[in-house]
């Protein structure tokens, strides 16, 4: 798991690729087997062939542990395989989970009365950004009230971090 770590901070997804048969013994219950999941998408969703069977293989891995863990990066990872396959329910759960991270990050720091760093909060708009922009377009969802709501959270979002102001300032 070690080397596996260390050929997605390279992104070196032909070597973690390689990997992937000794990834796979890990077993659900072992601790580590959400971060070994990680792991088996990450090279998954960054694959340049077979894009699509790739994706549904990163799904299939990442739902297995997603309900006993709760990982912005496994959401990340849903959500472009969700993406890729144009499965528009799950790309909008995931993002909503990942607009809830940026929330929460927010939220906290308006609570610790703590000016948050110009170059984190652009990171912040551009990821808003970029949920903003998957969600765009005529998604078709089993639910259109919860993309709805989904758009406008994210959107409140995107507007608090345009008007925001540090405490104090």
């Amino acid at each position: 798991m070690i080397r596996g770590l260390a050929y997605r901070a390279a992104s070196d997804w032909a070597s973690l690729e390689a990997l992937d048969a000794v990834l796979a013994q890990s077993i659900l219950i072992d601790a580590w087997c959400p971060e070994v999941v990680s792991l088996r998408a990450a090279w998954r969703v960054n694959a340049v062939e077979d894009r699509a069977l790739r994706a549904a293989e990163a799904l299939a891995l990442i739902e297995l542990v997603l309900v006993f863990t709760a990982d912005e990066n496994l959401h990340r990872m849903r959500a472009i395989g969700a993406l890729t396959l144009g499965d528009a329910d799950r790309l909008v759960e995931s993002s909503q989970y990942l607009a809830d991270v940026n929330d929460r990050f927010l939220t906290a720091s308006a609570n610790q009365d703590r000016a948050i760093p110009a170059g984190q909060l652009e990171q912040v708009r551009q990821n808003l950004a970029a949920i903003a922009g998957n969600l765009g377009g005529e998604l078709q969802v089993a639910d259109p009230r919860r993309l709805a709501d989904v758009r406008e959270s994210v959107d409140s979002l995107i507007e608090y971090v345009d008007d925001y102001r540090p405490h104090g300032r």
